[in-house]
């Protein structure tokens, strides 16, 4: 975001936990218009769509599908109209989703399995 600055926020879980996390917040934001207390609850949806897309995309996209699949990928917490959003953030600088494809492998030896 540009224009914007980092602060601690109060983040109650699904469970009731409450924790501290720092989320990234525009810098006209007027500090006294948000809520005191953010409920984790909404990131949920957003994970899971996310994590929908990259799966779809990659069943669409390959003929034989992996036996496994494996996504990363992380995330900043901010806060957007008083509501607090996860943002797709680069993890090592070069790339921000890491997809991992795993097939078994074909053994040349019927007797052996693949594995």
């Amino acid at each position: 975001m540009a224009g914007a600055r980092s602060e601690i926020v109060e983040v109650e879980l699904p469970d009731g936990t409450r924790i501290l996390a720092e989320v990234t917040v525009p810098a006209q934001s007027d500090v006294g218009a948000r809520p005191r207390l953010f409920h984790a609850e909404a990131l949920g949806g957003q994970i899971s769509s996310v994590s929908s897309w990259i799966l779809s995309h990659v069943r669409e996209g390959l003929p034989d599908r992996p036996s496994q699949i494996s996504v990363e990928f992380g995330l900043k917490l901010g806060v957007k109209s008083g509501q607090l959003v996860s943002i797709l953030a680069e993890g090592t600088g070069e790339a921000s989703v890491v997809v991992k494809l795993d097939w078994p492998l074909a053994s040349a030896d019927p007797a052996v399995p693949a594995s």
